[in-house]
């Protein structure tokens, strides 16, 4: 998360999705972690099966409607930066 912050800081453009979560945690967990990132929930996890998420973390890179990449795990600053190059 705090990677994630520093991308959105830095004017990188990002959607951090919580998986049937309710927003009351989710803004706890935000708000905790002083994190400054555009989270969205699928509180249904309707975008979990149609994704078909097996692991979480999982990280899908999409560009123009495009997937170029999907990485599961947790992923280091590095690998992150690596696809928004």
């Amino acid at each position: 998360a705090p990677i994630l912050s520093a991308l959105a800081k830095a004017g990188t453009s990002f959607y951090v999705i919580f998986l049937q979560e309710k927003a009351s945690a989710v803004e706890t967990f935000l708000k905790r972690g002083g994190y400054s990132f555009p989270a969205l929930i699928d509180g249904t996890g309707v975008l979990a099966e149609s994704y078909r998420v097996i692991t979480l973390p999982q990280h899908f890179f999409i560009e123009e409607g495009v997937i170029r990449g999907v990485e599961g795990g947790v992923l280091g600053e590095e690998r992150f930066l690596e696809f928004f190059r």
